[in-house]
């Protein structure tokens, strides 16, 4: 019997809430950086999840991971600091009270940042394949 195709993988863009909701969560392919930037169609704003890591689609071997108190894409190793689960609208880190966190002090910085229920830790998911998307 041939093999069947493998199954696609859902990949997602992910919009935050703050400021009209303009901006998605986005992996600066530059410095590993994992940012918000004004929503855009290309593979570096698209994160799918790889059991408990959610992946960049652009660079699939990177995963967003807690480093100090900043959210960075690094090498994917299943490490606690690397698992990220979905609850509600927020993004949050498996280990501790800690969420995806659109720093208020910075125009683009992502931090992780005990969870609370304010616009800049609130995420709409959408896998619509073009901008703009209704969250």
């Amino acid at each position: 019997a041939p093999t069947p195709a493998p199954t696609p993988i859902t990949s997602y863009r992910f919009k935050n809430q703050r400021d009209g909701a303009k901006k998605c969560l986005d992996l600066d392919v530059e410095n590993s950086n994992v940012i918000v930037w004004p929503c855009h169609n290309h593979d570096n704003q698209r994160w799918y999840w790889a059991e408990s890591q959610l992946k960049n689609k652009e660079k699939s071997k990177l995963c967003a991971t807690f480093e100090g108190k900043d959210i960075k894409a690094s090498k994917c190793l299943g490490s606690a600091d690397q698992e990220i689960e979905m609850k509600g609208g927020t993004l949050k880190l498996k280990s501790g009270n800690k969420c995806l966190d659109w720093d208020n002090d910075s125009d683009q910085n992502v931090i992780a940042w005990t969870c609370h229920t304010q616009d800049n830790q609130q995420w709409k998911k959408s896998n619509a394949k073009t901008e703009p998307f209704s969250p």
